[in-house]
């Protein structure tokens, strides 16, 4: 007989033996197409996972710049420590890096966008609140109204009371006499011809020998007899109106408030600018800020001895603080109608009204940001010549913890004007007498040196703001918000409550900042102007030679040439610019922020910085460079490890289940080799088995791929469905190889020992559990084999869990690391659910083997008169221990894996092999249960008769 003719028997004789066992080939069919249709779904899914994450990853790693430039030591030992850049980072700085330097690096190859940023520092800028009291006029000639009003800020958690405000109002015209030295028109207007009614209590208010009649009265002087700013003499004021004929308001009775809003003025190059964040796209009012405009002095004939800088500055429409003001308004008991024109037409005026009590008739309130200037408003000009700086705030660290430091109470000295005159700014918000975060700084015009007073100003530049246009900064360039980078300079950072408690205490609302020049958290700038107009301001001040007149630029964001996303070769791009910076500018911080993604840091703030006396938790947005890269690295390995893992577990099942498969057939084969089969014969047969088999379940897996990938979620293509033949054909030869060659060495007489051999042990047994233990010891190999398929289920468990740990260990923490590790959690549990069943499954298949091998044995036990319910628990405590065995030595073997693979074991590896050891024990013995059940109630006879 040729090959081939011994070859087409071998296949008829194995077709025979498939049909005749068809259960047995059934269930290795089975065996295989699980096993190749979950590597097909674990491959596909892991393929899709990293498709999806690092399409997540280039979709958001393009942010609005990829390298930030700052000064030496701008960069905190924080962000050294923790690979990050503050939320807050442009706040504190004022100058460092000169425009020399700005030029020279905006000339290095490679770059597209270099965007300097130089802060000057928070003008006062002045608005008025608009009270309306209509609603608690009478209809008496003459009224006056005290209004006690409240600042409420910070997401209405702080309360800053202010000096109480009178309002008087009057039948009788009110005439104003421009010759009054005064500080408010309201102040100028005279009662009946002879009583100048507000001009003292404003004035005059320590009841002095003033009178409005002398014309050579400093106006601001009395400025000058406060104590601070927060003084009540000047904090306190009167307003004076008129009624018409009938009593009645011709217009609506408003009470106009002074107020002050600190903005930050920055200077920035327009064309730049534009490039990195589309600026002139966010104009709404007037014209965008262009690199063609300068600054131009003028000189009011006027004052001819003043020079007139006028500096174009572009506005934002957005108030930079948020907040309310609430009055009760109190109507005061005033005696005579008569008599009320001269008694505040008098020098005791301001005592006079003081002490009158009064009925509280109601309470009105008005939004702060009502007040802010538009640029058609004529106040938004008449701006301080004088500007404040602002230091860094500074956390204190515990761990992870980080606490804000806060510092001593505001020096009022900063809001003084001149050093001979000792006057004070007025309207100076309220909310700078509140818990202090940062140091302010004045910078007072050079007309306040000691050597002249405030009019002696001749042939000193005057910089005044020229408004050329308005833009919203809302309207500026989208960028991802899971890889923003920081954009102070036209957003507030964002912070919100960090536990329950916190967010109660919040309202579940953003913190936002207040008029507090101290305070937590700064005001982006509300004022753009360009480089060319810094020298108006730092080269006009009292102090001059310093950093920020040598060195005015405090920060450049750059953009690189033809970067796509986070690939290499973009990388390599960024990388390169960065490195020519350091080299060129070695006095200068260079971080690179391409790929960066906020990452919250938790810090405490104390009693008074966010809310009245209660300290809170709160979350600042860092952001965590290279967050993209890391990413896309992880994503890489992850995916190896895990296609590894699932072709070891396939390979190893179906390897059991081959085994199994021969270890029933010992008798056949036995047959065989008696007959005159040769080992190549005997292991042709067992390997075209197994081919036949692999065909069937790889034609079945190909057509159910679809129906499996729809039900968990995953799209496998076209090509991997059809390799599922070819797969599963190699899965059974790869797995079948050494089963096969084990039968075939096997001789006659080896093939047909029975598989249980007596223990040889004299001792006797009294319980079932000590005779569960006894079959155990007796029959060492079948028993590890047994326990080998669990712990297989377990140690592959481990190690999965343990790469997707590590994986979520390394790029969690940022937005974008949460967002990748929230996707890539479902291609996790599936890879976790179909290990463990795999595991379980084949640990369950060698199980049951080798009850079926046992037959005989337990045949003969009931036969002896052992109950149903004996035998069934003689099988349990067999199958837990190999279950503890398998639980144990899979745990003990995955930690091991981790171990040699990491070089340390962390502490959740621990914890999930032990979890794992466990689940797989209990999942074991629950598949089990059925099977023992109905296999201990066959009767002797037809457990004997075999299959």
């Amino acid at each position: 007989m040729d090959g081939l003719d011994v070859r087409m028997m071998v296949f008829r004789v194995s077709l025979a033996g498939l049909r005749h066992s068809w259960r047995r080939a059934f269930f290795l069919g089975l065996g295989i197409l699980v096993a190749s249709s979950s590597f097909l779904l674990l491959t596909a899914a892991v393929r899709t996972s990293r498709l999806e994450t690092v399409g997540l990853v280039q979709g958001n790693s393009r942010s609005a710049y990829d390298v930030l430039v700052r000064p030496r030591g701008s960069q905190s030992a924080l962000e050294r420590k923790r690979a990050l850049v503050q939320a807050n980072y442009l706040s504190g700085i004022f100058g460092g890096i000169t425009l020399d330097q700005y030029r020279a690096l905006k000339r290095l190859p490679g770059i597209d966008v270099a965007a300097p940023v130089a802060n000057l520092g928070y003008m006062l800028v002045d608005g008025r609140l608009r009270m309306d009291v209509t609603p608690f006029l009478t209809k008496a000639p003459r009224q006056l109204f005290r209004l006690k009003p409240t600042y409420v800020v910070g997401s209405g958690l702080r309360t800053y009371p202010e000096q109480n405000l009178y309002l008087y109002v009057t039948e009788s015209p009110l005439r104003e006499d421009r010759g009054i030295p005064a500080l408010e028109p309201s102040s100028r207007l005279v009662e009946s011809g002879k009583h100048q009614v507000c001009w003292y209590f404003n004035q005059n208010p320590s009841g002095g020998d003033d009178k409005p009649t002398d014309r050579t009265l400093n106006p601001f002087g009395v400025l000058s007899q406060a104590s601070s700013p927060f003084d009540p003499k000047v904090r306190s004021t009167m307003t004076c109106q008129s009624l018409n004929g009938d009593g009645r308001p011709a217009r609506p009775m408003v009470l106009e408030i002074p107020v002050t809003y600190p903005v930050l003025l920055s200077a920035v190059d327009p064309e730049q600018e534009d490039r990195l964040v589309g600026l002139s796209t966010a104009r709404v009012a007037g014209r965008a800020l262009t690199g063609n405009d300068t600054v131009k002095a003028t000189v009011d004939p006027a004052f001819p001895d003043i020079v007139d800088l006028k500096v174009p500055v572009q506005m934002s429409v957005r108030p930079p603080v948020d907040g309310t003001m609430t009055a009760e308004v109190e109507r005061l008991e005033i005696g005579s109608p008569g008599a009320v024109p001269a008694k505040l037409g008098s020098p005791s005026a301001r005592r006079w009204a003081e002490h009158l009590t009064g009925e509280v008739v109601g309470r009105q309130k008005v939004s702060i940001t009502q007040g802010y200037p538009r640029i058609d408003d004529s106040t938004a000009r008449q701006w301080r010549s004088q500007y404040w700086t602002v230091g860094p705030v500074s956390y204190r660290e515990s761990g992870q913890k980080l606490t804000l430091t806060t510092q001593a109470a505001q020096n009022p000295a900063i809001w003084s004007v001149g050093e001979i005159d000792k006057i004070w700014e007025t309207a100076v918000p309220v909310e700078n007498t509140g818990v202090q975060a940062r140091t302010v700084t004045r910078n007072g015009h050079a007309s306040d040196s000691g050597a002249r007073r405030w009019k002696d100003t001749k042939g000193i530049p005057f910089p005044h703001v020229e408004l050329v246009g308005a833009f919203d900064p809302q309207r500026l360039k989208g960028f991802s918000s899971l890889t923003k980078v920081p954009l102070e300079t036209y957003r507030s950072p964002d912070v919100d409550g960090a536990d329950a408690a916190s967010r109660k205490a919040l309202g579940d609302r953003p913190l936002s900042p207040d008029r507090n020049l101290g305070g937590y958290l700064a005001q982006p700038p509300g004022l753009l102007t360009t480089l060319a107009a810094i020298d108006a301001f730092t080269k006009t001040r009292v102090d001059r030679n310093t950093l920020q007149e040598r060195a005015p630029i405090s920060a450049i964001r750059i953009r690189v040439a033809d970067v796509n996303g986070v690939d290499e070769l973009s990388r390599a791009r960024v990388n390169a610019v960065a490195t020519k910076i350091r080299r060129a500018f070695p006095d200068l911080d260079v971080d690179v922020t391409m790929g960066s993604s906020p990452a919250p840091q938790t810090v405490e703030l104390p009693p008074g910085v966010a809310v009245d006396g209660t300290a809170i938790r709160v979350n600042e947005y860092w952001v965590k460079k290279g967050v993209a890269l890391q990413l896309v690295s992880s994503v890489d390995r992850k995916s190896l490890m895990l296609n590894l893992l699932v072709l070891t577990v396939c390979a190893l099942f179906l390897a059991q289940a081959a085994f199994a498969s021969v270890r029933a057939r010992r008798q056949e084969i036995a047959t065989l080799r008696c007959l005159g089969w040769s080992k190549g014969r005997v292991f042709l047969l067992i390997s075209s088995e197994l081919v036949v088999v692999a065909s069937i379940a790889g034609v079945a897996g190909a057509a159910l791929s679809p129906l499996i990938g729809a039900v968990f979620g995953v799209e496998p293509s076209w090509k991997r469905s059809v390799s599922v033949v070819p797969l599963a054909w190699g899965l059974a030869v790869l797995a079948g190889a050494f089963p096969a060659w084990r039968a075939a060495r096997m001789t006659p007489i080896e093939a047909l020992t029975p598989p249980v051999s007596p223990s040889g042990s004299g001792r006797s047994i009294g319980s079932v559990a000590g005779l569960a233990m006894a079959n155990l010891r007796r029959v060492p190999g079948r028993t590890a084999m047994g326990a080998l398929g669990l712990a297989l289920g377990v140690a592959a468990v481990t190690i999965l869990l343990a790469i997707t740990f590590a994986f979520r260990g390394e790029v969690i923490g940022s937005m974008l690391g949460d967002a990748v590790v929230a996707q890539a959690r479902t291609v996790d549990y599936i890879a976790i659910v179909l290990t463990v069943l795999l595991g379980a499954a084949g640990a369950l298949d060698l199980l049951l083997i080798s009850l079926r091998e046992r037959a005989g044995e337990l045949a003969a036990l009931r036969a002896l008169g052992w109950s149903r319910g004996d035998l069934v628990r003689l099988a349990s405590l067999e199958g837990a221990g190999i279950g503890a065995f398998g639980g144990v030595l899979g745990a003990i073997a995955g930690v091991l894996v981790v171990w040699s693979f990491s070089g340390a074991v962390p502490g959740d590896a621990l914890v999930v092999a032990g979890v794992s050891g466990i689940a797989g024990f209990v999942l074991l013995m629950v598949m089990l249960a059925l099977p023992v059940w109905r296999f201990a109630g066959l009767e002797p006879a037809v457990a004997l008769s075999g299959e």
